[in-house]
C-alpha cells in the first residue's frame, strides 16, 4: 500500500449539493464574493431581455456576445475522515458556449498570456538569498476579476435561475452586461496581466526583457515575478515592506488604486513546491543562505499514479524495487554497436573480441531494427507524397510499408509481441513526472524526455524503462535540490553548462542535448534551469552534436540567463559557458570547422 499525503478535489454534483448544506453555503459564498466585487452590471435598470439586446445590436450594426455562468462545487481533502473536509465553490463563465447577436459562435481575440516561469521564481529565490536580501510571497484575491473586462464586444450574460433578483421574474432570458474578467472567459488571463502589469508599471517597476511578468524597481533594488495570482517579490530586506505597500496601494472591492493581495508571507509553497530557506556552514568555515526544494509528497503522489494504473491495465500490482538510477543497464543487445546479438541457443557466430554472439542471416528478431525499417519507409512514402514523380497525385507504394499518418503513429506498425501494455497510461504519468522534474528534479530530464518521445510508438522495452523511472522517483523521492548563495552580487555570475550524447537514441540514432544553468561564484552554487532535448537531425560526429547542443542551450537558456542577470547583479556581468568537448571549443574559438 501506498501512503501518500495529498489533497483530492472531488466533484459535487447537484443532487449531493442539493442535500448538502455546507455545499450549497460554499457556493452562495462564492456568488456573495463577486457580486461584492461588481463583477456583473447590479444596477436593477441595467438588466434586458436576450432577444431585445441582440435586436439592438443587429439594427446598429454591431458585435455582442451572450453567455452563460455556471457554477462548480468541489469536496477538498476528499480522501481525510469527514471533520477535514471542505467544499470550495467556484463560478465560471462558460467559454465554449459563446454566442453573437445571430446566436452564432463568437470570435475572440485569442490573445493569450505570458506567465512567469519556473526559472523567474529561482531567479527570485536567488536574489532574495544574497547578503541582507529576502524573498517574500502573496497570493492575489481572485485575481482575474480584479481586472476590467476590456473585450471591443459587450459582453452579456445569464445567471442561474436560482441567482435571480427578484425584479427578474416574468422575464424571458434575462442578461446583464459582464464588467470584470471572469473565470473562463477565453481573454480572462490576457486582462488580468495587463491590468497587473499596468498597475507596477506605474509604481516604478519595469518589465525585464525576454522575462514575461518579471519587474525590477531599481529605486528599492527589488525583483518581482508574477505567476497568474502568485506572487514573488524579492531585494534588501528593508525595502520589502514598502516594495508590497506599492503593489497594494489602497485598492479593495469598492475601487482604489492597486492590487488586493493577501498579507505577504516567507516563502514556503509556490507552484506546488515547497521552498526551505536555511542557512549551512561551507567547508572552509563561510557562511550561506541556502533554498532546498521539497517535492516529495509530489513525487509520491507519481508513484501511487502509476501504480494505480498499472494495476488497473495489467491486472497486477507493479513490485518497487530499490535502484540506483533511473535507465536500464545497457547491454550488448540493445545498443547500436552490439545490436542484433543472438538469443541463447539459437544458430550463430560467436567473436572472441567481444565475447558476444550474433545471429546467422535469418535469425535476426529484434525490434529496434524493425522500427528503424519502418522509420525509413515512413519517410520515404511521405517523400512520394510531399513530391510525387512527374507531378503525378495518389502515387501508389509497392513493396514497402504503406504510409501512415504522424496523427495515427508507430504503434499500430510495433509487432504485437513487441508491444507495451503501458502506452495508455504513458502520457498521464510522464507528463506528472515532468512537471517535478523541470521545477526540482533535474536528474529526472533526460529519463523522462526521452521517453516522452515513445507515447506514439510504446514498446514492451518502454514498459521497462518507465517501470524503472517509477522506481528511481519511489527510491530517490526524499532528494532535495538545493542552491546557495554566500557571495555579493558582484562575485557571483551565470555559468552554463551543455553536453550531449553521440547517437543516443537507438531507433533514430539522433543525439540527445543537454543544459544546466547556475548562478554560481566563490561560495555560491545556486541551480536555476535545467533542460533535455533530442536534436531534430541526425549528426555525423561528437563534435557536430555538442556544437548543436551547445548553439540550443546558448539560444534557449543562455542568453535569455544573461539578460536577466545583468538588471540584477550588474551591466557588465558575464555569460561563462563550460564545454568538455575540446573539437568543439576549437571550433567556437578559431570560427572554422
Amino acid at each position: 500500500q501506498w501512503l501518500v499525503n495529498a489533497c483530492v478535489a472531488r466533484p459535487v454534483g447537484k443532487a449531493e449539493i442539493a442535500l448538502e448544506p455546507k455545499a450549497r453555503e460554499a457556493l452562495q459564498k462564492e456568488w456573495d464574493r463577486l457580486k461584492v466585487k461588481k463583477v456583473w452590471d447590479l444596477d436593477p435598470d441595467g438588466v434586458f431581455e436576450w432577444r431585445d439586446v441582440a435586436a439592438k445590436a443587429r439594427r446598429e450594426g454591431r458585435e455582442v456576445h451572450f453567455g452563460m455562468l455556471h457554477e462548480l462545487c468541489f469536496e477538498k481533502g476528499s480522501e481525510l475522515p469527514p471533520e477535514l473536509r471542505k467544499y470550495k465553490g467556484r463560478v465560471v463563465f462558460l467559454g465554449n458556449q459563446v454566442k453573437n447577436q445571430n446566436w452564432e459562435a463568437a470570435m475572440f481575440q485569442d490573445l493569450g498570456s505570458s506567465p512567469a516561469s519556473m526559472e523567474a521564481g529561482k531567479a527570485c529565490d536567488i536574489f532574495g538569498s544574497l547578503p541582507g536580501h529576502n524573498v517574500q510571497q502573496a497570493d492575489a484575491e481572485q485575481a482575474y476579476v480584479q481586472a476590467p473586462l476590456l473585450s471591443p464586444c459587450e459582453t452579456w450574460i445569464t445567471l442561474p435561475r436560482s441567482q435571480w433578483p427578484a425584479h427578474w421574474e416574468g422575464m424571458d432570458k434575462p442578461v446583464v452586461r459582464l464588467h470584470k474578467a471572469l473565470y473562463g472567459h477565453p481573454d480572462s488571463g490576457t486582462y488580468w496581466e495587463d491590468h497587473c502589469e499596468s498597475h507596477c508599471r506605474s509604481i516604478g517597476f519595469e518589465p525585464v526583457e525576454n522575462w514575461p511578468s518579471c519587474y525590477y524597481m531599481k529605486r528599492l533594488d527589488l525583483f518581482l515575478t508574477v505567476y497568474v495570482d502568485d506572487f514573488k517579490l524579492a531585494g534588501p530586506e528593508n525595502n520589502l515592506t514598502e516594495g508590497w505597500r506599492l503593489i497594494r496601494g489602497d485598492a479593495n472591492n469598492d475601487g482604489g488604486t492597486g492590487l488586493i493581495l493577501d498579507d505577504p508571507t516567507p516563502l514556503g509553497q509556490y507552484l506546488g513546491c515547497n521552498h526551505v530557506q536555511g542557512t549551512v556552514t561551507l567547508p572552509n568555515g563561510n557562511t550561506a543562505k541556502t533554498v532546498s526544494y521539497d517535492m516529495e509528497e509530489f513525487l509520491s503522489s507519481c508513484v501511487a499514479r502509476y501504480v494505480d494504473l498499472a494495476t488497473e491495465i495489467t491486472g497486477v500490482a507493479p513490485k518497487m524495487r530499490v535502484v540506483g538510477t533511473p535507465f536500464i543497464e545497457d547491454s550488448p543487445d540493445g545498443s547500436p554497436a552490439g545490436s542484433p546479438c543472438a538469443p541463447a541457443g539459437t544458430p550463430s557466430v560467436f567473436c572472441p573480441w567481444c565475447n558476444n554472439n550474433f545471429p546467422i542471416s535469418g535469425n535476426q528478431r529484434d525490434h529496434i531494427a524493425t522500427l528503424r525499417k519502418v522509420e525509413r519507409d515512413r519517410v520515404k512514402a511521405q517523400k512520394l507524397v510531399d513530391n510525387p514523380p512527374g507531378g503525378a497525385t495518389g502515387v501508389a507504394l509497392a513493396d514497402s510499408q504503406p504510409y501512415v499518418p504522424d496523427a495515427v503513429g508507430w504503434n499500430e506498425l510495433i509487432p504485437s509481441e513487441d508491444r507495451g501494455v503501458l502506452q495508455p497510461l504513458a502520457a498521464k504519468v510522464l507528463m506528472k513526472i515532468l512537471y517535478a522534474a523541470r521545477m526540482a528534479r533535474f536528474d529526472l530530464l533526460r529519463a523522462v524526455c526521452d521517453l516522452a518521445c515513445f507515447v506514439t510508438k510504446w514498446s514492451a522495452e518502454c514498459d521497462r524503462r518507465l517501470h524503472r523511472l517509477v522506481c528511481y522517483i519511489a527510491t530517490t523521492k526524499h532528494h532535495r535540490q538545493v542552491g546557495w548563495i554566500g557571495d555579493r552580487a558582484e562575485d557571483l555570475a551565470p555559468h552554463l553548462f551543455a553536453d550531449a550524447d553521440f547517437a543516443g537514441c537507438k531507433v533514430t540514432q539522433r543525439s540527445t542535448g543537454g543544459g544546466h544553468l547556475a548562478i554560481m561564484g566563490p561560495n555560491s552554487c545556486f541551480p536555476q534551469a535545467g533542460k533535455s532535448a533530442k536534436h531534430g537531425a541526425t549528426s555525423s560526429s561528437t563534435p557536430e552534436s555538442e556544437l548543436y547542443s551547445g548553439h540550443i542551450m546558448m539560444k534557449a537558456i543562455g542568453m535569455p540567463a544573461k539578460d536577466l542577470w545583468a538588471v540584477l547583479l550588474r551591466e557588465d556581468v558575464p555569460l561563462y559557458f563550460h564545454e568538455d568537448n575540446q573539437a568543439m571549443i576549437q571550433v567556437v574559438k578559431t570560427g572554422r570547422n
